[in-house]
């Protein structure tokens, strides 16, 4: 939505380049907000708002890529974020340990992978 891909040719360096640019707006936006909302508030509405995927596709310029890594967005509902050093706090990270009445114990760490 909002590109004319029909006149593009498959394959082509702007078809090619106008895709690379939606990936890296889409995985910082992903980075950023994906959660499991029992305990992180997640925009979901305002990701999937009409109004910011145009703010967000307007980064996306001809003849110019978007600088790695890409910044995420700011849609509506989104939690206030602290930079630290010029980066956002880690909360992708969510242990849990758990041991039964014979002492078996499952230790699990999931991670969610940010470049």
């Amino acid at each position: 939505e909002g590109f004319d891909f029909e006149s593009t040719r498959f394959n082509s360096l702007d078809s090619v380049s106008i895709q690379s640019d939606v990936q890296n707006l889409v995985f910082a936006d992903r980075n950023q907000y994906m959660a499991d909302a029992d305990w992180f508030p997640v925009p979901v509405s305002g990701l999937l708002n009409k109004s910011y995927a145009r703010e967000r596709r307007s980064a996306i310029q001809p003849n110019a890529i978007l600088p790695v890594p890409t910044l995420f967005g700011n849609p509506q509902g989104a939690p206030q974020m602290r930079l630290v050093a010029g980066r956002t706090i880690e909360y992708g990270t969510s242990p849990f340990i758990v041991t039964d009445s014979q002492g078996n114990t499952l230790t699990v760490t999931s991670t969610i992978e940010a470049l």
